[in-house]
């Protein structure tokens, strides 16, 4: 696994101060993949834009896929509305 930086990123080095390898670096105002990644996933909570993925191998040798930043869990009312609707009334 790697991080992948896309254009969003606005260099403003968050993601540095978590990396535990020292592999991300600042390149004028941009981040840069400068080390080896280990795949931790620390960086993506970080990034205020959301610029920030982990490339992993596909099942398929060869191919790249590319998992965004794990995004909250949806609590509250929502969960509620839903659970009501699939009441049997059983």
């Amino acid at each position: 696994m790697l991080v992948n930086i896309d254009e969003r990123c606005s260099g403003c080095g968050l993601c540095i101060s978590v990396c535990p390898t020292g592999a991300i670096k600042t390149q004028g105002n941009k981040v840069i993949l400068a080390g080896e990644c280990v795949g931790c996933g620390l960086c993506l909570g970080e990034c205020p834009v959301k610029a920030l993925s982990l490339e992993k191998p596909a099942k398929n040798a060869g191919e790249i896929t590319v998992e965004a930043a794990p995004q909250p869990k949806t609590i509250g009312r929502r969960m509620e509305d839903d659970a009501q609707s699939q009441d049997t009334g059983v």
